[in-house]
């Protein structure tokens, strides 16, 4: 099978991950809305307060999908990786 990747504006939302704390390096769920598949959680690693500044509210970003699986995120001005969880 031949993997397509493609960058679509989806709809997301940042949320804390209270289950491993703040800490230095924080980490965040980032809830993405997958046309036709409904919502699913990645998380995503902050390092230093670098996602503080940003609204937890659901927004239009730039999602990189290799096939339909999330791999990258524009959040503000920086590109996150994306860590798919089971």
């Amino acid at each position: 099978m031949n993997e397509t990747t493609r960058r679509e504006m989806l709809m997301t939302q940042l949320v804390p991950d209270t289950r491993r704390g703040g800490g230095a390096n924080p980490t965040y769920w980032l809830r993405i809305h997958l046309r036709g598949l409904g919502w699913a959680a990645y998380v995503v690693k902050a390092y230093g307060t670098a996602l503080a500044w940003e609204n937890m509210h659901p927004d239009l970003r730039h999602v990189t999908l290799r096939d339909n699986t999330p791999v990258a995120a524009i959040i503000g001005t920086t590109i996150y990786g994306i860590i798919p969880t089971s």
